[in-house]
Formats: structure tokens, sequence, C-alpha cells
């Protein structure tokens, strides 16, 4: 190990998500250097998720205890908006699916896809092309949470990236979900 491979496994690991496909040396250097990194992070009062199955690792804030309920946090939380929210559900409802019936790599979903799923959650109105920019805006922030990927040379097709199974979980989406049904039954 040397430090120069060490401080550039932290760095991108502090910048965001390290996916196994499109890293690979640096995913294969985060592995060996896996126990040096833990060592670090916990400093900062941050931990690192790795999960080999699905090719991704990310750092998160520590769980709060008595030994570091002083420690300010790194990782800032902020709430999604209503749109976000439901594109992640939606995100993760596709991963579900397709999860249940047989093994898929790499999930694609078009644009026009996102757009119809978004729409039957969304109240009428007479300016379409406000919804089709509210939508489109909701996928660029979505993309830079790291939970979609626009496929190079496919103009309008986005990867769902597995991670957003981290963060929302098969207990929530359920949860969610019974609460879309029941917004949908009473009307947007």
């Amino acid at each position: 190990m040397t430090e120069h491979e060490l401080s550039k496994t932290l760095i991108n690991l502090m910048k965001g998500i390290v996916y196994k496909q499109q890293q690979p040396r640096l995913w294969q250097s985060m592995l060996n250097l896996q126990n040096t990194i833990t060592d670090h992070l916990i400093v900062l009062g941050l931990q690192l998720i790795v999960d080999e199955n699905e090719g991704y690792a990310y750092l998160t804030q520590q769980e709060e205890t008595e030994n570091n309920k002083d420690v300010p946090k790194l990782i800032a939380q902020r709430p999604l908006s209503f749109l976000v929210s439901l594109l992640c559900v939606l995100l993760r409802k596709k991963i579900a699916e397709l999860d249940t019936g047989g093994n898929v790599d790499k999930i694609v979903i078009t644009k026009q896809s996102i757009v119809s799923l978004m729409q039957n959650y969304l109240p009428e109105q007479n300016n379409q092309v406000k919804v089709q920019s509210q939508i489109e805006a909701t996928i660029v922030k979505v993309i830079k949470m790291g939970f979609l990927q626009k496929i190079k040379n496919e103009a309008n097709h986005y990867e769902i990236m597995r991670i957003i199974k981290a963060f929302v979980d098969a207990d929530w989406l359920a949860d969610v979900d019974k609460k879309l049904d029941v917004y949908l039954k009473n009307g947007k």
C-alpha cells in the first residue's frame, strides 16, 4: 500500500459512490485497503458501506452514540422534494419488479417511461410543457444523487443504479407504496 493509493481511494469515496464496473482498479484498491480506510474514517465519524454483490461502496455518517454525539456531521442530510421522492420510489419499484423476474445486471429506463410513470401521480395540468420541465429537472437531481446515470451515446436512456436499494429499502418502499395507492384512489 502506498500513501498515494490510500489518498486516491479515500478522496474518491468522499466525492461519492464508487462502482465496481465503472472503476475496477479503484474498487480493488478500496477492497485491499478496507481496514485502513475504516480506521481513517472512524476519526471523521464516517462509515464505509460496501456491497460487493451489487458492486458499489459509499460513505455514511456513523450512528450517533454517547462517544461520538459531539462530533460534527460531515455528511449533510437534506429533505427530498415530493417529485424527487416519488421518482426514487418509482425507480426502486422498477428494480424490485425486474429482480423478481430474474437476474438482471443492468436496468435501463427511458425518459419517456419516467415521464409516464410520474404523470400517474401528478395532478392534471393544462401546461404539459411545465410538467415535462419539472420531471426533467427531477431526473437531473436524481442523477446528481447517483441513482440514475445517463447512458452514453443513447439519447434519453438512463441506467437505474442499484445503490438506490440501499437508500430506499423494501420496508420503506412497501409503506410508501400503500400511501401512493391511497393517493391514487382518493384522487390526486
